[in-house]
C-alpha cells in the first residue's frame, strides 16, 4: 500500500508539470473561467524562470483583453525580470490606470515587485499612492472578552490598535504595540484583550505612528447564547473571479456573527512555487469585497485541494514529505487569523474555538492523508492521521458544549461525488472505515447534538446520515461561492441548489431547552434557495 500512495503522491507531480505546459499551448481566450486559471498559469511559468514564454502568451492575451489589469501586472514583472525598466514602469502605469491596486505591487510577491516598486520612475508615479498599510484588517479568534486583529505592511512597522465603544470614537482605548515581522511575509496580529461581551466596538489602526483615517466595527461574541441567535455563514470553492466578487458583499449583507471559509479559498495548485501561492492570495486580499467583509467580520478558515497541492491531492503520513508541505502550511497561517493550531509537533491547520454553547472542530483533510481506498478491503486508509482523529474524537467527548459542530473541507455523507468524480473516492467515501469510527465513537461516548459542516462540491446542499441505534446526522454543504464551474445536483440530498454561486448561512437559537438550528442557502444576489429546520431531539437531546 505505500508503494500505492508514493505512486499517487508522484501523479500529483505529474498533474503539476501538465498544467504548466497546458498554459503554453491553449489557443482561446473566451472563457471567464479559463482566463481566471491562464493569468495564474503564465505568472507560474515566469516563476519557473520560463520568462520569454510567458511574456509571449501575455501579449497574446493582451490582443484580446487589452485593458486587462492583471496581464498588466504580469507583464510588467516579466519585463523587469527582463532587465526592460522603462517598459516594466510602462506597463505598471497602465495597470494602474486600469483600476488595479497599487497595493498589488508594495504586497509581491517582493522578489519581483520589490525592485520594480524602489525603482525610480516608480517612486516618481507612485509616491503619493505608497502606504505602509497593503492588507487587512483581518478579524479572527474572537471569544467574548478578546478579538485578534490582522494587517499586512509593506515594510517592518509598529502598529496598534485604537478602539471604542462609541461610533464617534470617544473616549478610546489604545491596544499595546504590536510589530508586522517580515518574516512572516510582513504580516502581524493586534490582541485585544478585557473587551466586554457581545458588545459593538469601532476601531482605527495606528501604523508607524500614522492614525488610519477609516474607522472599522466588529462585534465581540457573547459569553451565553440562552437569550439570542447567532449566525454562521459557510461555504468554499473561491476562485478569484473579479465579476463575482460581489458575493462578499452579499454575506455581508446577512450581518454573519462568523464566516467559516472550508477550503479552495483560492485556487493555487502550485505546492512547489510559494510565489505563484502569494501572488493568488494577495489577488483576493486586495478585493474591496473581500476587504469590507472581513474588517467587520471574524475568519475562520480551513484548506482543501487546490489551496493545499492539486486537485485531489493527499499529503501521506509523512510530516515533512512531499517536502512542500511545511512551506505551504506557512503561507497559509501567514495569510489567515486562526486560532492557535492544535498540531504541535503535528503541523496542520485544524483547531475548535467556541462561540458560547457552539463548539466547533475544524478539520484539516489533506495534510496527513493516505492515499484513497478502493477495492482492497484490508486496506483502511486515514484521512486525518493519527494525530489528528486521536485530539478529535478525544475533543469531542471532553466537550461540554450544547451543539458540536465537526467542519470538514470535504462531504462525510456516503455518494456525494458529481460526474467529475465518477470513480474517485475524494470525499470521505474512500476514508469509509475512518468515517465509521468517529461516528461510532459519538454513539459509544454518548456525546449528542453533533452537526456536520462541509465544502468541495461545487453547489449548496443538505443530507441526512442515519445511523442504526443512535440520532441521524445532518450535513449542510456550501461550495460554490465564486466558482463558475458547477457540480450536478445529488439525487439523494434533502435539497440542493446551484444554479448560481452560493453559500449556507447557519442560524442557532439556544435560547429553549431544545435548541433550534436552521440552515439557509442564499445565491450571489441574495435570493433564498431552500432550507431546513432541526431540533435538538433530532440530534440525541
Amino acid at each position: 500500500m505505500k508503494l500505492a500512495r508514493n505512486s499517487v503522491i508522484s501523479l500529483c507531480f505529474i498533474f503539476i508539470f501538465t498544467n504548466v505546459l497546458l498554459a503554453q499551448n491553449r489557443p482561446e481566450y473566451d472563457s471567464k473561467e479559463w482566463h481566471r486559471k491562464q493569468n495564474r498559469e503564465l505568472f507560474a511559468l515566469m516563476d519557473l524562470g520560463e520568462t520569454d514564454k510567458a511574456i509571449s502568451e501575455m501579449e497574446k492575451m493582451l490582443e484580446k483583453l487589452p485593458n486587462d489589469q492583471e496581464i498588466l501586472f504580469g507583464l510588467s514583472l516579466a519585463w523587469w525580470n527582463k532587465g526592460k525598466t522603462k517598459k516594466a514602469n510602462e506597463l505598471a502605469s497602465l495597470a494602474i490606470q486600469n483600476g488595479l491596486p497599487i497595493k498589488r505591487y508594495l504586497a509581491g510577491p517582493r522578489k519581483y515587485t520589490q525592485p520594480l516598486v524602489e525603482s525610480k520612475p516608480f517612486q516618481k508615479n507612485f509616491s503619493d499612492g505608497i502606504t505602509q498599510l497593503v492588507h487587512g484588517p483581518m478579524l479572527g479568534d474572537f471569544s467574548a472578552s478578546e478579538a485578534k486583529i490582522w494587517i499586512r505592511t509593506f515594510q517592518e512597522v509598529p502598529f496598534r490598535v485604537i478602539y471604542s465603544q462609541k461610533e464617534n470614537m470617544q473616549n478610546p482605548v489604545f491596544s499595546g504595540t504590536f510589530n508586522t515581522n517580515k518574516n512572516e511575509d510582513y504580516t502581524g496580529i493586534a490582541i485585544l484583550k478585557d473587551l466586554s461581551s457581545n458588545q459593538k466596538y469601532y476601531y482605527q489602526l495606528e501604523i508607524d505612528g500614522k492614525k488610519m483615517d477609516e474607522i472599522h466595527h466588529f462585534q465581540t461574541f457573547p459569553k451565553s447564547l440562552n437569550d439570542q441567535e447567532i449566525s454562521i455563514a459557510f461555504g468554499g470553492g473561491a476562485a478569484y473571479n473579479p465579476e463575482l466578487e460581489n458575493m462578499w458583499n452579499t454575506i455581508q449583507q446577512k450581518n454573519p456573527d462568523a464566516l467559516l471559509l472550508l477550503g479552495d479559498n483560492v485556487y493555487i495548485d502550485k505546492p512547489e512555487q510559494p510565489n505563484t501561492q502569494q501572488y493568488c492570495y494577495y489577488r483576493r486580499q486586495n478585493s474591496q469585497p473581500f476587504g469590507d467583509l472581513i474588517s467587520k467580520v471574524p475568519v475562520y478558515t480551513i484548506w482543501d485541494d487546490h489551496d493545499f497541492g492539486v486537485d485531489d491531492c493527499f499529503g501521506g503520513p509523512e510530516i515533512d514529505a512531499p517536502a512542500w508541505k511545511k512551506p505551504v502550511w506557512k503561507i497559509f497561517k501567514e495569510n489567515w487569523n486562526n486560532p492557535a493550531y492544535q498540531g504541535g509537533e503535528n503541523p496542520g491547520c485544524y483547531y475548535n474555538y467556541s462561540i458560547g454553547e457552539i463548539e466547533f472542530f475544524m478539520l484539516d483533510c489533506r495534510y496527513y492523508r493516505e492515499a484513497p481506498g478502493g477495492n482492497d478491503d484490508n486496506y483502511q486508509p486515514s484521512m486525518l492521521g493519527p494525530v489528528q482523529k486521536k485530539w478529535l474524537l478525544e475533543s469531542l467527548g471532553k466537550s461540554t458544549a450544547k451543539v458540536k459542530v465537526i467542519v470538514s473541507s470535504v462531504p462525510m455523507a456516503a455518494g456525494i461525488k458529481g460526474p467529475a468524480k465518477d470513480g474517485t473516492f475524494d470525499t470521505w467515501d474512500g476514508y469509509a472505515a475512518e468515517r465509521e469510527e468517529i461516528f461510532n465513537h459519538l454513539t459509544t461516548e454518548k456525546i449528542k447534538g453533533v452537526i456536520i459542516l462541509s465544502a468541495d462540491r461545487h453547489r449548496s446542499d443538505a443530507y441526512k446520515i442515519n445511523r442504526t441505534g443512535d440520532y441521524a446526522l445532518y450535513e449542510f454543504s456550501s461550495s460554490r461561492l465564486t466558482n463558475i464551474h458547477v457540480h450536478e445536483l445529488i439525487p439523494h440530498s434533502l435539497f440542493g441548489y446551484n444554479e448560481k454561486c452560493s453559500f449556507g448561512l447557519v442560524k442557532f437559537d439556544l435560547s429553549e431547552e431544545m435548541p433550534l438550528i436552521e440552515y439557509q442557502i442564499y445565491d450571489i444576489e441574495g435570493k433564498k434557495h431552500g432550507g431546513i429546520t432541526i431540533s435538538g431531539d433530532m440530534i440525541g437531546y
